[in-house]
């Protein structure tokens, strides 16, 4: 399981201050570049918002999934973010995003990247674990129940 192997207790944000769409995205990528995950924000970053100029990663119930692979960081990242008040994303469905799930890889290891994106998919359609992802209030109650 990719998502199982990303996920770690340092790199879960909760709760997220941000109310904007680019302030989340700002406020996980510095909290993974203070937790080591890469040097060149700069770049990681551009990345990001360039994937992002595409289309909206929200997804949709609540969900947002901003990611990008970059030479930038050597291994891949993800960042779990939960917010209590809902950031707008501009999300497909014009509602809220109430969990950021923000991924970096590596261009050289794109396999990891897409199996976990698929896997965050698959979680999105099992709406009794957004609902519990919303109201985790620790970095440990994300981990509980993404590892239920």
């Amino acid at each position: 399981m990719a998502l199982a192997s990303l996920i770690k207790k340092e790199h879960i944000k909760v709760p997220m201050t941000a109310q904007t769409k680019t302030a989340a995205i700002n406020e996980l990528l510095e909290f993974l570049k203070e937790n080591g995950c890469f040097t060149d924000i700069k770049t990681v970053s551009a990345a990001v918002f360039e994937r992002e100029a595409l289309s909206s990663t929200g997804l949709g119930d609540g969900i947002a999934v901003p990611h990008a692979k970059t030479d930038a960081i050597s291994a891949p990242a993800l960042a779990i973010g939960v917010s209590k008040n809902g950031i707008d994303f501009q999300s497909h469905d014009g509602e809220p995003v109430y969990v950021v799930f923000l991924m970096i890889a590596p261009k050289s290891q794109p396999g990891q990247h897409i199996e976990a994106l698929s896997e965050i998919a698959k979680m999105m359609q099992a709406p009794i674990v957004m609902k519990m992802l919303k109201k985790a209030d620790t970095a440990q109650d994300v981990i509980d129940v993404l590892s239920e």
